[in-house]
């Protein structure tokens, strides 16, 4: 009976270290009411989108999706989901968009549709993931980042690179040709990071 412990534990313990590297992906977008991450601009720019918080939820069709709103007193709102992988969906017009795709592999890519605020237009971003990657912004230095390069190939300087760390969300949002947003502080789940 001894003889058998040992194989048994080994085993045991190679399969709960197996699940120890699955990459938890819902953490990359902390989706909470409250949460609140504030932002600079090294570039400069009078902008009123220093602030991004998780304002409110509601349920639509049975889907809790949660208010991601651009600072006070700025009418812009993203309503977004995560869904049981940990990818965030944007609700527009009534029609669900994969936004941020943390599950693909390093060099994946996808398309991400976006219609217009009045819906008058959809476009089409080609998305590259890059993982694994380290950002330094004003609120430290975080590991293990993801981060999203969206381009239409067809416009000049609209490209968006989102680089999100674990346990925090976005911690740089970075406007080709005109803008950078980097993230100071945040509250995440009633804990301070950064400044």
């Amino acid at each position: 009976m001894k003889k058998y412990i040992f194989p048994v534990i080994l085993i045991l313990t190679c399969f709960l270290s197996c699940l120890d590297d699955t990459d938890n992906y819902s953490t990359y977008f902390p989706l909470k009411v409250g949460n609140t991450w504030y932002y600079d601009y090294p570039t400069p720019q009078t902008n009123p989108w220093a602030m991004k918080t998780i304002k409110s939820s509601l349920i639509n069709n049975n889907t809790v999706y949660y208010e991601w709103r651009y600072g006070e007193g700025v009418d812009l709102v993203d309503w977004i989901r995560r869904d049981e992988q940990g990818n965030i969906w944007n609700l527009k017009n009534n029609n669900e968009y994969l936004w941020f795709a943390f599950t693909l592999d390093n060099g994946s890519t996808y398309i991400y549709c976006y219609p217009d605020t009045f819906g008058h237009e959809i476009y089409y971003y080609n998305v590259s993931v890059r993982r694994n990657k380290s950002a330094e912004v004003p609120a430290g230095v975080f590991d293990d980042c993801i981060i999203l390069f969206f381009d239409i190939p067809q416009v000049k300087d609209e490209e968006k690179i989102y680089t999100f760390a674990p346990n925090i969300g976005l911690v740089r949002l970075q406007h080709t040709g005109w803008s950078t947003k980097r993230l100071t502080s945040a509250i995440i789940d009633g804990v301070t990071i950064g400044n």
